[in-house]
């Protein structure tokens, strides 16, 4: 798993050792650059499951660009829209491409190589609030979970809590929403992460800085190692289904 650091967005990369591969979520289109850097860099030209959290820019903002320089072999959206340029565009090109698509409920599983991958949300959809409605994904592979929360915030977080609450341990959380308006202290309770990814842009850009390290330090308190892209750069994890190993670029 690679956290790319796109500053403010997300875009993480899996592969798995058959070498399929998956991404979840493009940045904003600015992110195209780093993207392009890093599949080239492992030889990815194609990318089998292509993730959209929600229609949000600074999620979608690279997958028009990515789909017409890449093979992709399935997109998942959320059944809410947006009424924006980007994604007007994005729906454009899934059509002109014919890209096979997928309707992310919750409930839904599917196989990644060997890791099995269960979507957890959105639990009610609302185009009203494109956040919570974000996809929440959950992947185990081996003994060891993760779980991805796109831009879910605490209302979000609750009505998973009252769904089950045994479905949300994880090894690994992907922070949702930037730590904004997000990850509470009972939600951590109920996932007990032992690492906690945050993709972000420098706090400074944010007018809820201080909630953001509110989120950190609630984080830290858990034991749960802390790790973002603001200053840790693009984050890799790799697990054999047993081990977890962090590097990162800064």
């Amino acid at each position: 798993l690679r956290v790319l650091d796109v500053q403010h967005g997300d875009c993480m990369l899996l592969t798995e050792p058959s070498g399929k591969t998956m991404m979840i979520d493009t940045g904003q289109s600015f992110a195209k650059s780093t993207i392009e850097q890093t599949l080239d860099e492992l030889q990815i030209d194609t990318i089998d499951i292509l993730i959209l959290t929600h229609p949000h820019n600074d999620h979608i903002g690279s997958a028009s660009w990515l789909m017409e320089n890449y093979t992709i072999g399935e997109v998942h959206q959320i059944p809410c829209g947006r009424d924006s340029d980007a994604y007007r565009t994005l729906q454009q090109t899934i059509t002109d491409k014919q890209i096979n698509t997928v309707e992310i409920h919750a409930g839904d599983t599917f196989s990644f190589g060997q890791a099995t991958c269960t979507y957890l949300g959105p639990l009610d959809p609302d185009p009203d609030d494109l956040n919570n409605a974000s996809a929440v994904l959950r992947m185990q592979y081996g003994e060891r979970t993760f779980l991805f929360m796109g831009d879910a915030k605490s209302d979000a977080e609750s009505a998973l809590m009252s769904e089950d609450l045994s479905a949300l341990r994880a090894d690994v959380l992907k922070v949702g929403h930037h730590a904004r308006n997000s990850t509470s202290s009972v939600f951590l309770k109920a996932v007990r992460p032992s690492y906690a990814i945050v993709s972000l842009d420098k706090p400074s850009t944010y007018d809820d800085a201080d909630e953001q390290a509110e989120v950190f330090d609630a984080i830290e308190a858990t034991g749960a190692k802390l790790y973002r892209t603001d200053e840790n750069g693009t984050i890799l994890l790799r697990t054999d289904g047993s081990s977890i190993t962090v590097q990162t670029e800064k």
